[in-house]
């Protein structure tokens, strides 16, 4: 008799968390959301799982976000609002990601997806002074590369994340040194195709995953020292 209790008890328990954990769960995320414009959302929640907070994204908003099953067992506490891609890029940076691409159709958000890790500087083959060293008497080892002068507002280089002084050293694994040759080789990707692209922001060099397409920058041309370069193409 006491087996058959303990049996019910243990049957009870278990069904409680499969269904009614999660659904707690889930109603607390719904608590926390607010859709205050037709665009945008409110954000209050506190201790929610990554897991949970995915889910959610995909059944409300209908974007799919991909690339987060490793943050999976972790939480997120969370006060934000603002347009929805503003917010998914304050969640992924609050999560440490900071290499992934926003696939809109139709000017809507459908898909985010994250490259799992987040970018690493690259590390130094010389002594901190050899920089300084290498741009007096190296100064004859020159290189052109590509830099961002401007982004244009809402273009796809905005939705990736690019900005004002990035450089561009490659274009899906393209190394480029003038503006000209990044057009030719937007040019010949098919639109909507993912492509990756290495670029340099304060000295850091990134890699971005991103659909293939008019970026929407200005650009300009800048020399630098080629040694320094090629540590960044090692990246």
């Amino acid at each position: 008799m006491n087996k058959l209790k303990l049996k019910f008890y243990f049957t009870i328990v278990f069904m409680f968390l499969c269904f009614c954990v999660p659904f707690f769960a889930s109603s607390k995320l719904e608590k926390g959301f607010e859709q205050t414009h037709e665009t945008a959302i409110a954000i209050s929640i506190k201790d929610i799982d990554i897991k949970v907070l995915v889910h959610h994204f995909k059944k409300t908003f209908d974007v799919e976000i991909s690339g987060l099953a490793h943050l999976y067992n972790q939480t997120i506490t969370l006060e934000i609002s603002g347009e929805l891609p503003f917010v998914i890029k304050k969640i992924l940076r609050k999560l440490n990601q900071d290499n992934y691409a926003l696939v809109f159709e139709n000017a809507v958000l459908k898909k985010v997806v994250v490259v799992p890790g987040h970018l690493k500087p690259v590390k130094k083959k010389t002594k901190p002074k050899d920089e300084e060293n290498l741009k007096e008497a190296d100064t004859a080892n020159l290189s052109q590369v590509s830099v961002v002068r401007d982004v244009i507002e809402n273009s796809l280089a905005e939705e990736i994340g690019l900005q004002k002084d990035d450089i561009i050293l490659e274009y899906d694994g393209m190394k480029i040194t003038h503006y000209n040759e990044l057009m030719e080789q937007i040019k010949m990707k098919p639109e909507g195709t993912y492509i990756s692209m290495l670029i340099v922001r304060n000295k850091i060099p990134r890699r971005l995953a991103c659909k293939a397409g008019i970026l929407g920058v200005v650009m300009s041309q800048k020399t630098m020292n080629a040694s320094l370069l090629e540590a960044w193409y090692a990246y």
